[in-house]
């Protein structure tokens, strides 16, 4: 019971400091996910913000993915463990292993996942050219969607968020716990910190460089006006819709905001969670949490948005 509370606690906290160092890159792709024709691009919608907002207009919506990305990533962290003791008894390979122990995690992150990240998205479009501010802050913002429309609206884009977060989880423990375990062999100074940091800005770009299409689809659908009836809330309704606005290309607005942010996030994200684990672990006496190298360790992507991930 204390190991997995450590595994919890350090998961946990390792996606909270990760999610702040992102909020500047997470709040800008957001606003071209859900508003690209307002902005010609990152650094226009950088120069706006900041010239109608100020620089703690960056920051607006930073709550919830915070504490979103603590629950994340404890929910993905447990999620993970139980599921590689479950397909241990497959007769998988490493990387399918897990692939499936992730895609599992990824799967049950989902219901804690949507609610706090419908309150981001419409926090970080309150202000947006053409939007009156309707809110004054995340409990109001949250209040706000359950008094008017009840708890089923705190979830939507629940779907696609299983869509993209179930399978993307799945690959992304493959790919670090891969990548941890190689780059020792390539070089000794890529073992230990640097190759937890090396490694989980790896995984994290590419997991988001797949997962991409899925999430603009996402922030479309919990961005849009509390009021916006069902019918237009659907996946394939979202799809038509943008790929009418201009094309394939609108579905990867904001993606080099996404990539640069998706690098340092993860690298943060995990050299937390390794230092965390390894100084509550000595403290309660669990020899056996002490760093290998090289060594697959837990980790869990922030998609987020975060992003999650």
């Amino acid at each position: 019971a204390d190991e997995a509370g450590v595994e919890i606690f350090s998961g946990g906290l390792g996606g909270a400091v990760g999610v702040l160092v992102g909020q500047p890159f997470d709040f800008i792709k957001v606003r071209l996910q859900a508003l690209g024709t307002v902005y010609s691009g990152p650094f226009d919608c950088l120069w706006k913000t900041v010239r109608q907002e100020g620089v703690l207009g960056l920051f607006r919506g930073t709550l919830p993915p915070a504490l979103n990305s603590f629950v994340l990533n404890a929910i993905v962290f447990g999620s993970y463990d139980h599921g590689t003791r479950l397909v241990d008894r497959l007769e998988l390979d490493d990387p399918g292993r897990r692939f499936v122990a992730g895609s599992f995690a990824g799967l049950l992150s989902v219901a804690a996942l949507v609610p706090f990240d419908m309150v981001k998205c419409q926090l970080q479009v309150d202000h947006a050219p053409g939007n009156k501010g309707r809110y004054r802050g995340t409990f109001h913002c949250a209040r706000t969607i359950l008094g008017a429309h009840g708890p089923a609206a705190l979830y939507r884009g629940g779907l696609i968020s299983v869509v993209r977060d179930s399978p993307t989880t799945g690959l992304y423990f493959a790919i670090f716990e891969g990548l941890e375990e190689s780059l020792p062999l390539l070089s000794p100074r890529l073992g230990g910190d640097a190759g937890v940091l090396l490694a989980g800005g790896i995984a994290g770009t590419v997991t988001w460089a797949l997962a991409y299409p899925f999430d603009t689809v996402k922030t479309y659908i919990q961005s849009q006006p509390l009021e916006t009836p069902a019918h237009q809330r659907t996946i394939t309704h979202v799809v038509r819709t943008l790929h009418a606005e201009k094309g394939i290309g609108l579905f990867y607005k904001g993606l080099g905001t996404c990539l640069a942010r998706a690098f340092p996030v993860n690298a943060v994200t995990f050299f937390v969670y390794k230092r965390v684990k390894v100084s509550l672990s000595r403290g309660a006496g669990h020899a056996g949490d002490a760093p290998r190298n090289p060594a697959p360790e837990l980790v869990a992507t922030v998609r987020e948005g975060t992003d999650s991930i």
